[in-house]
């Protein structure tokens, strides 16, 4: 049996993402290209918001076969929105989630791309606070920068064993 040649494993690696990208529910546009070369994909297009985009970023690492990923999709917004509405939302949208802290996560937006910033006790807080804002209409991009703080500081740990 002949092996397969490289463009033939990088058509069939494309194909594949493209299939995964038509089957979620979450991604909508069809402006999205695909290209593989060597386990790599590239995913270029536009699409409407940064959810969508996030989406088809989830997607494609998800297919067997995909080592490493660009995602050079761009956020056309179909109505721009200010960035103090942006902001006031983002804020709002995490005050309602249980799972963001109430205090210690500060806001900046900047074009339509938020910066999260700050300290939370767990992971889970970082992550519901960047799902909150990957959600608001509007928000071209996310910038995670909360850092978690350890409960129990190094010293207490080595004094203890």
């Amino acid at each position: 049996m002949p092996a397969k040649t490289q463009s033939e494993s990088d058509r069939q690696l494309r194909e594949a993402v493209l299939l995964q990208l038509e089957w979620d529910p979450q991604i909508i546009s069809r402006d999205i290209n695909v290209a593989a070369a060597d386990n790599v994909v590239t995913l270029t297009g536009f699409v409407h918001t940064y959810a969508e985009k996030y989406a088809a970023e989830k997607a494609a690492q998800g297919v067997y076969g995909v080592k490493a990923l660009a995602n050079d999709i761009e956020v056309k917004l179909r109505n721009a929105r200010a960035d103090p509405e942006i902001a006031r939302d983002v804020i709002h949208a995490m005050s309602i989630n249980v799972t963001v802290p109430e205090t210690g996560i500060k806001v900046l937006v900047n074009e339509g791309f938020v910066t999260l910033d700050g300290l939370v006790e767990w992971d889970f807080q970082r992550k519901g606070a960047e799902s909150c804002a990957r959600t608001i209409p509007g928000v071209r991009g996310v910038f995670n920068h909360l850092r978690v703080k350890p409960r129990v500081s190094a010293a207490e740990v080595s004094t203890k064993n």
